[in-house]
């Protein structure tokens, strides 16, 4: 069951399978720097990945479930919508156990959303915040930031020490991106400040089209590096550890 792939172009792409002619959920493979071995042993299961979407600014300070948001496994055709309560189920679906996969929402009045979720995440639901797209606009005029609907925004945690973050366009050594993080007050800070230390946030505007690359420098430092980012016209979730 082995195989292998040569002179693979640095950067982010999807691995593709099918089993008897069954699709297989995407596996997202990144190399950063190139001319790097990346030896994975994939394991496909069945899963059913259930979840509640929910408007986190809502009126009031209350979490308002989204109803009739379309989710989808990106890479797939099919999408599902959510009830009343924000509720949504795919599948059973195959998935690689153990292997990052994204999940993409569309709403109306809502930036389109994607999320990156583990497969063994699966089995429990998940809560998933859309941002309206008139909140972020409003974030972004708070920051004299013009939205450009052609590039991505990335809203972001980060978990552990707060962090300096850079968004590195098709994983160059040049930020090209407007980022800012919230603090424990709600407010947009500016971006050559930590990440809040108490929530760790932060959201990034106009994020180039095609590969990025988030990194951050702690305190000390130390330099981290996300999962790798395919940007879209798009809110991108992603959670930095």
């Amino acid at each position: 069951g082995r195989f292998l792939f040569l002179n693979v172009e640095s950067g982010t792409g999807f691995l593709e399978t099918t089993i008897n002619g069954e699709q297989i959920a995407p596996v997202q493979i990144s190399s950063v720097e190139g001319g790097e071995l990346i030896q994975k042993s994939l394991m496909p299961v069945s899963a059913t990945i259930k979840g509640r979407v929910f408007d986190p600014v809502a009126p009031q300070g209350r979490l308002q479930p989204i109803s009739g948001a379309r989710v989808r496994l990106d890479g797939t055709s099919e999408w599902v919508l959510t009830d009343a309560f924000g509720a949504f189920s795919l599948g059973p679906i195959k998935l690689y156990k153990g292997e990052r996969v994204a999940l993409e929402l569309s709403a109306e009045r809502f930036n389109n959303h994607k999320y990156a979720i583990s497969s063994w995440e699966s089995s429990s639901p998940l809560n998933l915040f859309v941002f309206p797209a008139q909140y972020l606009a409003k974030l972004a005029r708070n920051m004299d930031v013009d939205l450009d609907p052609y590039s991505a925004i990335v809203v972001g945690k980060v978990s552990g020490p707060s962090l300096r973050i850079d968004a590195l366009a098709d994983h160059a050594t040049v930020n090209t991106a407007k980022d800012f993080y919230i603090d424990s007050r709600g407010r947009l800070r500016g971006s050559h400040e930590m990440t809040d230390p108490r929530f760790g946030t932060y959201i990034i505007f106009n994020v180039p089209k095609g590969r990025v690359l988030l990194q951050g420098n702690d305190a000390s430092g130390v330099l981290r590096y996300s999962s790798s980012v395919a940007a879209s016209p798009s809110c991108i979730n992603v959670e930095m550890e």
